[in-house]
């Protein structure tokens, strides 16, 4: 009941993953020149240069073939302690 295919029947293939809240843990880093800034004063401009840093990371998760009935878990198999 999770798995819907959307394919145009040209053979090719891509994965798709599905996560619920909490299953991406992220975390802000600190680049080591955060702002910066710089003129063109032929053109009369200056610039505002802002950096960011982050990293996502999912989580994971995992099933036990024996514990599903189709090739994917439904939700109810999925929230099982199994």
């Amino acid at each position: 009941d999770l798995v819907l295919d959307i394919s145009s029947g040209d053979g090719k293939k891509y994965t798709t993953y599905l996560f619920a809240g909490g299953a991406v843990g992220y975390a802000p880093g600190m680049p080591k020149t955060p702002t910066e800034t710089d003129r063109n004063s032929l053109k009369g401009e200056d610039i505002l240069i802002n950096r960011k840093k982050f990293i996502m990371h999912p989580r994971g998760f995992k099933w036990t073939e024996a514990d599903v009935a189709k090739e994917m878990p439904t939700f109810k198999e999925l929230a099982s302690a199994k």
